[in-house]
């Protein structure tokens, strides 16, 4: 785990052309490479050259992979979820299709979600941030068999509920006269431009 903490908190940082060097990088760390000497980096402390034992599977880089906890072992994150089948009647405009990147996306979601965590989620337009986050928000919602999310992202409509139900007719208001939360209930918004 300490691996996918690594490339998941300071790798997840770097821009894709830098994640090549990012990789090596890692590679040349896990196999006990002198990573001090072959990146010229200077460290406070001495550094304590050691193989790490992690069996890593062939890939373009190490963001390709994801360690299963329940199964102890590296695997591609295609792996992690049923191959797509595209429903009977779906229409284009409705199809969510994983993809690598939106595999790695959903599963650091949850793993914020779970955590109660924070999460700020960006990218270039197009790739499908606020399709996701939608569509996993509701998933979890449906897991824990809470009230459907309410669409905050919506511009010039006001409060809206992303099932089409109108809000409740007198909701609570906070000492500010903002809707606020049940009590108990947990609450998220997502901003789709902050342009």
């Amino acid at each position: 785990m300490v691996i996918m903490s690594v490339v998941w908190s300071i790798g997840a940082i770097l821009e894709e052309p830098a994640r090549p060097k990012f990789h090596d990088f890692m590679l040349d760390l896990i196999k006990g490479e002198n990573v001090t000497e072959v990146y010229n980096i200077d460290l406070i402390r001495p550094y304590e050259q050691k193989a790490i034992p992690a069996k890593l599977l062939e890939c373009q880089t190490i963001y390709d992979l994801c360690y299963d906890t329940h199964k102890l072992v590296w695997q591609n994150w295609m792996m992690t979820v049923p191959s797509y089948k595209v429903p009977v009647g779906g229409k284009f405009q409705e199809l969510i299709i994983p993809t690598v990147d939106s595999i790695r996306n959903n599963y650091l979601l949850t793993l914020y979600i779970n955590t109660k965590s924070h999460m700020l989620l960006t990218g270039p337009t197009g790739t499908g941030k606020t399709v996701n986050v939608i569509n996993e928000i509701g998933t979890q919602n449906k897991k824990r068999q809470q009230l459907p999310e309410r669409d905050l992202h919506q511009p010039d409509h006001g409060l809206q509920r992303a099932d089409g139900l109108q809000p409740d007719p007198a909701p609570d208001r906070d000492q500010d006269g903002h809707q606020a939360a049940p009590a108990q209930v947990r609450s998220g918004g997502t901003v789709a431009d902050l342009n």
